[in-house]
């Protein structure tokens, strides 16, 4: 596993957790808004903790998914 697709397992249970994937909850995946806030706290040490240290294209990603996580979260709410 390399590191974006580590970042994009994170970006996909914290998703989950807001209960932003179809069929979530069908396969075991209660909505947990504390653990989505959790995931989407990870991401942001991450990308301050790897700032410098990814590709243009890496931090670009990293800056999206963060925004959109954090739109979905505040979305819903």
């Amino acid at each position: 596993m390399d590191f974006m697709s580590f970042v994009a397992s994170l970006a996909t249970n914290a998703m989950a957790a807001m209960g932003a994937l179809p069929d979530a909850e069908k396969h075991g995946m209660p909505k947990n808004r504390q653990m989505a806030h959790e995931y989407i706290e990870i991401l942001a040490m991450l990308e301050e903790k790897t700032r410098g240290n990814l590709s243009p294209e890496e931090e670009k990603a990293m800056q999206r998914i963060l925004s959109e996580l954090r739109m979905a979260f505040v979305q819903t709410s």
